[in-house]
C-alpha cells in the first residue's frame, strides 16, 4: 500500500484517540487485532429467549412489479415473515436460547461465525438431524465475543440461504468503548435470488411473476430447464403436503443417485435478482447522514456471489473483519466481501451530496449485479444521503410508508415516488 495522505492520518488518529464530541469517534486505544473475547462459560446472567417460525410460502418483492415465492424467518407464528429474517442483538456475555419451529421440509439453525458448543452448530448430518416439519429444536450458547454475525439455515446449503432462511446476528461489546462510537448504524445484508428456480409452481403459492422467463423469452429455455429440475426433485415434497402420506423421497424424482445424500435437491441457480435487505434498488433503504455526523455500516454477505461494493464521493475507514477488529483499518471506496463475510466501516460525513454505494462486479453469465432483469440501475444499489443537502429535501412521506433511495433520484421520474412537480430539483443539463 501506498503512504496514506496527512488527511487521513489526522482522520484516523481522531477516530482512535479523540472523545466523542461533535460528530467525532471516542476509542481510548488502537484497535486489538482480535475482538474481546470471554473465558469459555463467562456470562452476563442474561439470557435472551425467542422463537423463529419459518414459511416455505414468502411472497417476496424485492422492487415493483417483481414478486417470487420464497422462504422466510418471524419471530412469532403468523408472521411477518422477512428477507432478511429478524435482527438478534445481544451482548457479549449474554445466553442466546432460540427455538426453531421448523415446517415441511425441515429445517437447522447455523450460527455463522459463533463460538458454541459443537452440537449446536447445526449442520446436518454432521452436528445433527434435520428438524423435522411440525417440530422444534432448541438452540442455547453464551456470547463470548462481539461483532457482526448472521445465522441461517443449513439443509440443503446454499438453497434455502438463497430462498431467504438467513438474519442478521449482532454481538455488542460488554464494553461499549471498546469500538469507536457513531452516531448511526446500519446493517446491509446482501444475496442474490434465482427467480425462475420455481416458476412453474411461483403461480400456485402466490407469486405474481413466473420469474424473468415472461421479461427474457431468449432465457426461458434455460430457466424452464432449471425450474422443471427443481420442481421434480420437490414434486414428493408437494405430493406429500396434499395428500399426508409419503409418496417418495425429495429429490430423487429423476431415479437412485450413485452420491449420498440423495435428499438435496439439485440446485443450479441463475441469479437474475440481486437485494440488499430483501429489496432491490430502487427499492432499497438509503444510507442516511448529516454533515459532520458518522454512522458505521456491517456489511453482511448472505448470498453465493462475491460482491464489490463501491461508495462514491468519499472513503470509508474499514475496522471489522468477519467480527473481528483490524490490527490496522485501512482507508477505502471499496469492499470486496465474499461469501459469508462480514466487513464493518465507517464513513464520516465530509462531502454533503447525494452518493451511490453499488455492487461494482457482474458475472459473464449474468451481467451487472447493480441491475434489475438486466437493466441498470437496480439490483444490489442504494444511495448515502446528506439530509442538510438541499436536493434530499422531499416532502414527509405519507403515514405508513418510508422513503426508498429511488425517491433521492432528481433525474429519474419514470422510477414509482422518485419525481413529483414541485420538488425544486434543477433542470439537468
Amino acid at each position: 500500500m501506498g503512504e496514506k495522505p496527512a488527511s487521513t492520518i489526522v482522520w484516523l488518529a481522531v477516530l482512535v484517540a479523540l472523545p466523542a464530541l461533535g460528530g467525532c469517534i471516542n476509542n481510548t486505544a488502537a484497535p486489538a487485532p482480535t475482538t474481546s473475547t470471554l473465558a469459555p462459560g463467562t456470562s452476563t446472567g442474561q439470557t435472551r429467549v425467542l422463537d423463529l417460525y419459518v414459511s416455505e410460502a414468502n411472497v417476496i418483492e424485492p422492487y415493483a412489479g417483481k414478486s417470487v415465492v420464497g422462504f422466510g424467518f418471524a419471530l412469532t407464528p403468523n408472521g411477518p415473515f422477512t428477507v432478511p429474517g429478524p435482527e438478534i442483538r445481544i451482548r457479549e456475555g449474554d445466553t442466546l436460547r432460540a427455538t426453531l419451529h421448523s415446517v415441511g421440509i425441515g429445517h437447522t439453525i447455523h450460527w455463522h461465525g459463533i463460538k458454541l458448543p459443537w452440537q449446536f452448530d447445526g449442520v446436518p448430518f454432521m452436528t445433527q438431524s434435520i428438524i423435522p416439519g411440525n417440530s422444534t429444536y432448541t438452540y442455547e450458547w453464551t456470547a463470548r465475543e462481539s461483532g457482526t454475525y448472521w445465522y441461517h439455515c443449513h439443509v440443503d446449503a446454499p438453497t434455502h440461504i438463497d430462498f431467504g432462511l438467513f438474519g442478521p446476528l449482532i454481538i455488542e461489546p460488554r464494553d461499549p468503548g471498546q469500538d469507536p462510537l457513531f452516531d448511526r448504524e446500519y446493517t446491509l445484508t446482501l444475496h442474490e435470488f434465482d427467480s425462475t428456480q420455481f416458476a412453474i409452481l411461483n403461480g400456485a403459492f402466490g407469486g405474481k411473476d413466473p420469474g424473468n422467463l415472461g421479461h427474457n423469452p431468449v432465457d426461458a429455455a434455460t430457466g424452464l430447464v432449471n425450474s422443471a429440475r427443481t420442481t421434480m426433485d420437490v414434486a414428493p415434497l408437494v405430493a406429500q403436503a396434499i395428500t399426508g402420506a409419503p409418496v417418495g423421497t425429495l429429490g430423487g424424482a429423476a431415479g437412485p443417485r450413485d452420491y449420498y445424500p440423495d435428499y438435496s435437491i439439485r440446485y443450479k441457480p441463475q441469479y437474475d435478482t440481486f437485494m440488499i435487505n430483501g429489496k432491490s434498488f430502487p427499492e432499497t433503504e438509503p444510507l442516511m447522514i448529516k454533515t459532520g455526523e458518522v454512522i458505521r455500516v456491517r456489511l453482511i454477505n448472505a448470498g453465493q456471489l462475491v460482491h464489490t461494493m463501491h461508495l462514491h464521493g468519499t472513503h470509508f475507514l474499514v475496522t471489522h473483519k468477519d467480527g473481528y477488529k483490524l490490527a490496522s483499518p485501512y482507508y477505502a471506496d471499496s469492499v470486496l466481501i465474499g461469501p459469508g463475510e462480514r466487513y464493518d466501516f465507517y464513513v464520516k460525513g465530509d462531502n454533503r451530496g447525494i452518493w451511490d454505494f453499488h455492487d461494482h462486479g457482474g458475472g459473464y453469465d449474468i451481467g451487472g449485479y447493480a441491475a434489475n432483469d438486466h437493466a441498470f440501475p437496480g439490483g444490489m444499489a442504494t444511495m448515502l444521503v446528506y439530509e442538510d443537502f438541499a436536493y434530499a429535501q422531499l416532502p414527509a412521506p405519507e403515514p405508513g410508508q418510508h422513503r426508498v433511495s429511488g425517491d433521492y433520484m432528481p433525474w429519474a421520474p419514470s422510477y414509482k415516488g422518485s419525481y413529483r412537480p414541485g420538488f425544486g430539483y434543477p433542470v439537468q443539463g
